[in-house]
């Protein structure tokens, strides 16, 4: 009889011990999740979603279902390691596009001061040290610190334009052709940087971006948050692709419906957020003309078929306060959003 009680209670202690291994891996996962991956915003979304799937498959009832609670923790495991292996290759080649774009921005920069170094004997030595300047940029890795190193010398070819416009007005052309290529390319690199991929709204950073200037100048405004419902069970029965078209058509009815001067932003998954230069009594209202954009089903194109889909969201919306920080706004949002959760569509407010 003593046996079998010690024999229970070690059992007990074993279910115990991995009841306590699976939380702390799944809190681990949802850490990794939520700050891991900031350093590159363009990928992030998708390596966001792959851990919350992966926090799913950790979920008690997912673990009841699966059976083998040491089985599914190695392979979470895996799953985790090789995710965040594929994050890392992905984001150095991301990191490796920017550089390619800057440096073809210098090299432009720099065969127009090799040209006007040729023409023009007179401003020889100012050119050769604008040249050198350039070469000198190409060591610089952070971005920020380049893009303002490169205002900077745009700066200094503006000053040589000038010097030069009454001893070659084909040169001058030449020179306004290569400073308005600059301009696109460095616009490109800016929106691309500022876009979400997938959806092509504003990404995370920049809707970062527009709420601090916003509150630096102390600008009032609201945010609107949207989940989609369900969203995770639409990828499961009608896969990644089929959850694809849901994400764009619902971001094409936000910027269909909202007005220039808002901020529409993927947050991140099936997270939208709108910025309204508005009241809180305002943006309730404009929510509600969201919603009322969203009736009608959508048509959802499979291989094989076409179905109509409804969407479904949830929302939170609430307005700024003076001296409010951004985060502690995108908490009473975030909130507000999961207490519509079980059955709302239209936001509550504070």
């Amino acid at each position: 009889m003593i046996s079998i009680r010690k024999s229970v209670n070690e059992l007990d202690q074993k279910e115990e011990r991995l009841e306590r291994s699976i939380r702390c891996y799944s809190e681990a996962v949802g850490g990794i999740r939520a700050h891991a991956f900031e350093g590159c915003p363009p990928i992030a979304p998708l390596f966001r979603h792959r851990l919350e799937q992966m926090e799913e498959k950790l979920n008690p009832r997912q673990l009841a279902r699966a059976g083998d609670g040491v089985k599914q923790l190695e392979k979470v495991s895996a799953e985790l390691l090789a995710t965040l292996g594929e994050f890392s290759q992905k984001s150095v080649e991301v990191f490796r596009q920017d550089t390619a774009n800057l440096r073809d921005i210098l090299s432009i920069l720099g065969s127009s001061a090799e040209a006007l170094n040729s023409n023009s004997l007179v401003n020889a030595d100012q050119l050769q040290d604008f040249g050198k300047h350039l070469e000198e940029l190409t060591q610089i890795e952070d971005l920020v610190v380049l893009r303002q190193a490169l205002s900077e010398r745009v700066v200094e070819f503006r000053e040589t334009i000038d010097v030069l416009r009454s001893e070659s007005k084909a040169t001058i052309a030449r020179l306004k052709k290569d400073v308005s290529m600059f301009r696109e390319k460095l616009d490109e690199a800016e929106m691309q940087a500022a876009t979400d991929p997938l959806t092509g709204l504003s990404n995370r950073r920049e809707l970062q971006r527009q709420i601090d200037m916003r509150i630096e100048v102390e600008k009032g405004f609201s945010l609107l948050m949207f989940d989609l419902n369900e969203f995770k069970g639409i990828n499961d029965r009608f896969g990644h692709a089929a959850g694809d078209q849901v994400l764009r058509y619902f971001a094409k009815v936000l910027k269909e419906t909202v007005r220039a001067t808002d901020v529409v932003a993927r947050w991140g998954g099936d997270e939208f957020i709108i910025l309204f230069d508005a009241n809180l009594e305002e943006a309730i209202g404009r929510s509600k003309q969201i919603f009322a954009k969203l009736e009608p089903p959508m048509p959802l194109q499979l291989a094989e078929r076409k179905v109509m889909l409804a969407i479904r969201a949830c929302s939170g919306v609430a307005e700024h306060r003076l001296n409010e920080s951004a985060q502690d706004l995108f908490t009473r949002v975030d909130a507000l959003l999961y207490a519509n959760k079980p059955a709302a569509r239209l936001p509550s407010a504070v």
